[in-house]
């Protein structure tokens, strides 16, 4: 396992858990072939052929149609770590049969596309590679030392330029132990923090209204509700 040295990104250096891919495949707990439990909830496993377990996968599979009329009954899921030939091969072979109950989407992507496009109107990201620019990096709910270490690399940067480096986490991570600034709020509570946090910018005259006014929709009732609803005193007891 070695990284791709033309990457700008990565620089040839590859991850923990990529380093550690051939670790788990030659580890000796690994499982290299068919096994089949005597009796549900047994825990008595023992070593079948690739044959039999065709067979036995096949059988099923044509037993839940027969009784179902249709594959509807099986949820296949392709969150298991893997996104290659073989997920989309099995995926073909269903639909070859029939109907099957399958997932929309992802388990937790859709959160991110769906934050991105109400804060931003559509789905885009920075180049990593920006935040060397940046003079405050507010590092919120993200443990980039631990989950994107490449990134790190580009906040060390930014920080040896004068940046300013916030992390916001109920946990003190690895990142938050980096950061200039850690703001330590109660678990969930961070909606309550970028509402006070926003009335605060109101409050200040801190707000760009000519951003606002031709690039936001909605941002007249958003102050209201500020106004009306939220306070800096609210949101602190909140986030403790």
């Amino acid at each position: 396992m070695e990284g791709a040295p033309e990457s700008t990104f990565t620089h040839g250096t590859p991850c923990v858990k990529g380093l550690s891919y051939p670790r788990r495949v030659y580890s000796p707990d690994r499982i290299k072939y068919p096994m089949a439990q005597d009796v549900r909830g047994s825990g008595n496993w023992r070593r079948i052929s690739w044959e039999e377990a065709m067979q036995r996968i096949a059988a099923k599979m044509l037993e839940i149609k027969k009784k179902d009329g249709s594959m509807l009954g099986l949820a296949l899921t392709k969150y298991s770590g893997k996104f290659g030939v073989l997920n989309y091969a099995v995926e073909g072979m269903m639909s070859s049969l029939g109907y099957t109950t399958r997932f929309a989407g992802t388990p937790c992507w859709p959160a991110g596309i769906d934050a991105q496009n109400y804060d931003m109107g559509d789905m885009w990201c920075n180049d990593p590679e920006d935040m060397v620019k940046a003079k405050y990096i507010i590092i919120w709910g993200a443990n980039p030392a631990w989950c994107s270490m490449h990134s790190m690399k580009y906040i060390y940067q930014a920080r040896e330029k004068g940046a300013k480096i916030v992390v916001i986490d109920p946990l003190l991570s690895q990142t938050a132990a980096k950061a200039d600034l850690y703001l330590r709020v109660r678990p969930g509570s961070d909606g309550a923090l970028a509402l006070g946090m926003a009335r605060h910018l109101v409050d200040k005259g801190l707000v760009d209204h000519d951003f606002v006014n031709n690039d936001a929709h909605g941002y007249p009732e958003f102050e209201a509700y500020l106004r009306n609803n939220v306070t800096v005193e609210w949101a602190a007891e909140i986030c403790g």
